[in-house]
């Protein structure tokens, strides 16, 4: 069984950040309002096997809390998958996935302090390689997108 691989990329470097996330940027909204743009990670699968897609779902501020993940693919206008807490615990949230797209192959884990949130696909197929985005709307702080390039490896 060959294990995923993740390697994390940005634009921008901090080498006083000890965070496993890359740094992050602020850019303005057509609304007015602010959106955090995350640097991007690259995730590797084999075809046929686990991708695992990582996504920082931290709050900026310490009184704050995760209301909903979202989960985009390049090329499709609608979401792919859905973590909503807006109503409920964290570990009562209700999850959605595109059956078209992603089916019963997927899941969405909050991580801990030694790793990130991320979604993970089983049975990858060639045609879930590209891009992810990871879109989390917080409480009370601006929403924060994460990118992902999946590359799918053949066997």
């Amino acid at each position: 069984m060959v294990t995923p691989r993740l390697k994390l990329f940005s634009s921008v470097r901090d080498s006083s950040s000890s965070s496993c996330f890359p740094p992050h940027r602020r850019i303005s909204t057509r609304t007015g309002g602010w959106n955090v743009i995350e640097g991007y990670a690259e995730s590797e699968a084999v075809a046929g096997g686990v991708a695992m897609l990582s996504c920082n779902i931290t709050p900026p501020m310490r009184d704050d809390t995760v209301y909903l993940v979202i989960w985009y693919k390049d090329g499709h206008s609608s979401p792919i998958y859905s973590y909503d807490s807006r109503d409920k615990s964290l570990k009562e949230a209700s999850h959605w996935s595109d059956d078209k797209t992603v089916g019963g192959r997927v899941s969405f884990e909050l991580g801990s302090k030694l790793y990130p949130a991320r979604l993970t696909l089983q049975a990858v197929k060639d045609s879930d390689g590209g891009l992810y985005r990871c879109r989390v709307d917080f409480k009370k702080s601006p929403t924060r997108n994460h990118n992902v390039n999946l590359t799918v490896l053949r066997k």
